[in-house]
């Protein structure tokens, strides 16, 4: 296994972890993208462009991040109580 293969050994299911964040990402910066188009009738300009992605971005993490969390719960099990989760809603609401 060696120094390499230490290093990758959590890179498939990190990998999975991101696709969701950076779909996400990508589909609000293109319907922002749409839109700006459809309000202004012209291409965006770099300024425009950036500051889409900023908000598709933030968007996307106030998303991701409770969802994290809910997955980083269930992972760990039992919280402070020490009682397991019972599900995905249980972990949300605890």
């Amino acid at each position: 296994e060696g120094v390499a293969g230490g290093f990758y050994r959590g890179w498939w299911p990190g990998l999975a972890g991101k696709i969701p964040s950076y779909a996400l990402t990508w589909t609000f910066f293109q319907q922002l993208k749409q839109a700006q188009s459809r309000i202004l009738k012209r291409p965006p300009r770099n300024i425009e462009n950036s500051i889409m992605g900023c908000i598709a971005s933030a968007t996307t993490v106030c998303i991701m991040i409770p969802m994290d969390t809910i997955k980083t719960r269930l992972v760990t099990q039992g919280g402070a109580s020490g009682i397991p989760y019972r599900g995905i809603v249980d972990a949300a609401v605890r």
